[in-house]
């Protein structure tokens, strides 16, 4: 695999790919001390743990040189580990993406099953013991006559109470995907589904049944089935399946304890696996620092940091009342307001500088490119456009204290005032900003 072919197939993507690449492939042609073109294991342990400063991931490594060693012959060219090295940090960088969206929502839906516990548990004489039948499709039906199927129904009977499907226009194949709910008063016997041809809209010829028990669904939890049909009597000639689901809930809290704990066991699994996925991308990204690394590895940087997260969360807490700060909140807040309060400033002088930060900042929010290394530079170029700002208010005021045109203009004097507005909201988005950085670290 040349240079050249590596380039095609890896390198169209984007720029930042382009660059990405290009800096592991130079990095990485130090490894190769006898210029054969071949990495050992050995060489590339020895060169990644020095440039980790501490033994490299052994895990990590072996699943990258197995995956790089095609051939299996112990030898791996400097192309194939650039190429699978680019992918093995691409992929652990999407499962990341994947975990912290998955938490979220789970999250989310925690908070949401113990409201609807504690709700439950308050009206509990009034709580509902419900049956629920999804009737999905059948397969495989056989003809009830020498005419064929018209359109196929299905009837659910649930002790006294019977639903029946819209007829599907499909003899053999049909598809309801209807949900129908039962007041359930015993909770014995059987659930009893029949499917028939119709006529006019009505039940007509049999096409065979299915029974499910209530005794088969007091997990409370969903059963999805597809159940083969079957005739009334042993001469029916009956063929075909049926895809069902059922639920029945006859005790909500209990119901919805369960549903807490799964949550929570879930929970725990993906901030387990998101632990060690960040594990392994630091690992990754330690190895192509670059410039800089030294300083925000740093132990000196890192107990400042610790110290600034701790002081925001004490201000916020003050500030607002509560315990706990959405800083993912605020951080997207702090990046509409500072595109805006930008894009309003570029009526009274051309400030592409500050322009650019919130067009920055607004991109890696949308594209959802949550690195803390990203919105630490944000953060720094936020300090920097404040020398620009404070040069130009000081110009301005000067000019304004002169009786100079510029006060004669109601549009420049208003944009005057955002862009000192931005100025001093510019302190709290670079704060926010870099505690989201220490929260994505």
């Amino acid at each position: 695999m040349t240079d050249a072919s590596l380039d095609k197939s890896l390198l169209s993507t984007s720029q930042s790919n382009n660059e990405r690449v290009n800096q592991i492939k130079k990095e990485f042609s130090d490894i190769d001390t006898n210029q054969d073109q071949q990495l050992s294991f050995e060489e590339i342990n020895s060169y990644l743990s020095k440039k980790c400063r501490k033994p490299f991931n052994p895990i990590l490594l072996n699943e990258i040189f197995k995956t790089l060693d095609k051939d299996q012959n112990s030898l791996v060219s400097i192309d194939e580990f650039v190429s699978g090295y680019y992918q093995a940090e691409t992929l652990v960088k999407s499962r990341l993406d994947q975990l912290k969206i998955a938490i979220a929502e789970n999250t989310q839906k925690l908070s949401d099953t113990r409201r609807q516990f504690i709700e439950a548990k308050a009206s509990r004489s009034e709580r509902q013991n419900v049956l629920t039948v999804t009737v999905k499709k059948a397969e495989g039906l056989k003809a009830a006559g020498l005419t064929g199927n018209k359109a196929p129904l299905v009837k659910v009977s649930c002790e006294s109470q019977e639903i029946t499907t819209q007829p599907f226009p499909n003899p053999k194949s049909p598809t309801w995907n209807e949900t129908f709910s039962f007041f359930v008063s015993n909770g014995t016997g059987k659930i009893l589904i029949e499917v028939f041809d119709s006529d006019r809209g009505k039940p007509s010829a049999f096409l065979g049944e299915v029974s499910v028990p209530f005794s088969a669904l007091t997990d409370q939890q969903l059963h999805e089935d597809a159940l083969d049909l079957a005739g009334k009597n042993a001469t029916d000639k009956i063929s075909g399946k049926i895809y069902l689901a059922f639920q029945w809930i006859y005790d909500l809290p209990k119901y919805l304890e369960g549903l807490i704990n799964q949550f929570h066991d879930i929970i725990d699994e993906d901030k387990s696996e998101l632990q060690e996925m960040e594990k392994y991308y630091k690992d990754l990204e330690s190895i192509f620092g670059g410039t800089g690394e030294w300083i925000l590895s740093n132990p000196v940087f890192q107990r400042t940091e610790q110290q600034f997260s701790a002081k925001m969360d004490d201000v916020a807490a003050r500030a607002f009342g509560v315990g706990t700060i959405k800083w993912s909140f605020a951080n997207q807040l702090s990046i509409y307001l500072l595109l805006f309060f930008s894009t309003l400033s570029m009526f009274v002088r051309p400030d592409f500088f500050n322009l650019l930060i919130g067009i920055l900042a607004i991109y890696y929010y949308i594209t959802h490119t949550n690195v803390a290394f990203h919105y630490k530079f944000l953060a720094f170029a936020i300090i920097i456009s404040q020398i620009y700002d404070l040069i130009w208010i000081w110009i301005y005021l000067s000019k304004w204290m002169e009786g100079s045109e510029i006060n004669d203009d109601g549009i420049k004097r208003f944009a005057a005032i955002i862009s000192i507005l931005n100025f001093i909201g510019k302190f709290i988005f670079g704060a926010i900003f870099w505690k989201n950085s220490i929260e994505l670290s």
